[in-house]
Formats: C-alpha cells, structure tokens, sequence
C-alpha cells in the first residue's frame, strides 16, 4: 500500500479535521517508518480500531437525534391537542393579577399547566412506554410532563456529542 491509498483510506474513514486528531501520530508513524509488513499491519489495525470507534460515535449521535426528534415531535402533538403553545398560558401571576378583582373566595394564585392549559389534564392519553411492546393510558400531565424530562436529557445528551 503506497502512502497516497492509504492518506485516501484515512480521509474516507475520518471525513472532519477533529476525527483526526488521534490518527495524526499513527499517520506520521506510517511515513517516517520503513516499510516493516508487521509494523505496518499493527498500525493499520490501530487505525482501524480508531475509525470503529469514531463510527459507533457518530451512529450514537444519530440515534439520539432521532430519539430527541421524535420525542419533540410527540410533544408538539400533544400541545396542539390541548391548543396550547409554549406561550400561550398565562403565567401564574398573569392569572393572579387577573382574579384579585373576582371574587375573594377564588385561590389567588392558580397553578396552571403551561401545556395542559385548559385541558383536562387527567384525560387518558395512549402511550407506548420505553423499552416495551406495551401501550397504557397514562393521564395527558404525566405524559407530557415525562416527555419533557426525555427532551431535556436528549438535549444534554445532544449537546455532549
């Protein structure tokens, strides 16, 4: 193998500059060594075995994109069954402030559900849980408020990669 194949096999499996960094010593091993078929193969295992876990990496990353994407995509279904957006519920000091003229035996501070709103938050809601072939009717909060919490993991999640 000459050392433009094997700077072509380099590119191919490493596409960016910062999957590169580890391999820029074995590359620089490679072309100040002479051509010893043993030391050669070691190399190219290591190499390999760099790129493997570059690419498990990479596949993780996407799965978790798509983890991420179809949890949001749940939650804004879920948002538009209750015609709310994140914004659209009065906060619960806009409802205090709104009540304090009504009658005095109203709780002055009214805990609101920003996607629950108006809904009825108790309303069975069909949902496949995680990790198993099984659907249960969970009340409207507790699902969406479990998939809150996913979203924020796979956010933090998305972010480390």
């Amino acid at each position: 193998m000459d050392k433009s194949s094997a700077l072509e096999y380099i590119n191919q499996m490493f596409p960016t500059e910062a999957s590169l960094c580890s391999v820029e010593p074995l590359m620089q091993k490679i072309q100040e060594m002479e051509l010893d078929p043993k030391k050669f193969a070691e190399l190219l295992d290591k190499i390999e075995a760099e790129a493997d876990e570059f690419l498990l990496a990479r596949n993780q990353m996407v799965e978790n994109d798509k983890e991420r994407n179809v949890n949001r995509e749940a939650l804004t279904a879920l948002r538009k069954r209750a015609r709310t957006t994140k914004t659209s519920v009065l906060s619960p000091f806009d409802s205090m402030m709104k009540d304090i003229h009504g009658s005095s035996t109203k709780p002055l501070v009214l805990e609101v559900c920003s996607t629950c709103g108006s809904h009825d938050s108790s309303e069975p809601t069909w949902m496949m849980l995680q990790g198993a072939d099984l659907f249960a009717a969970i009340p409207f909060h507790a699902v969406h408020t479990m998939l809150e919490k996913s979203f924020i993991l796979f956010t933090f999640f998305a972010t480390l990669s």
